[in-house]
């Protein structure tokens, strides 16, 4: 699956992390669906806890088009959880 028309992808990306398991981070692609959306927005909140023998992962990520009106129309949320 391609979302770049099978061009290049660029993904540039900032993380910040707190030190107490509290991160939050910034990603950009380029993206083409051949109707006009043009960059994606990615940003997520989230937090790692390291328990005794395995870590957990919560995050809140949000996704986000651009480019023509109705690019929005294809933003969209995920929750997820990670046993690591």
């Amino acid at each position: 699956m391609s979302q770049t028309d099978k061009k290049a992808a660029v993904l540039p990306g900032l993380v910040w992390e707190a030190g107490n398991g509290l991160y939050a981070g910034l990603r950009v692609s380029n993206v083409d669906f051949g109707e006009g959306t043009k960059v994606e927005f990615d940003g997520y909140i989230g937090y790692y806890h390291q328990f005794n023998h395995f870590g957990m992962d919560i995050g809140f990520p949000q996704y986000t088009y651009h480019g023509k009106s109705y690019s929005s129309d294809l933003n969209f949320r995920e929750l997820y959880l990670i046993r690591r």
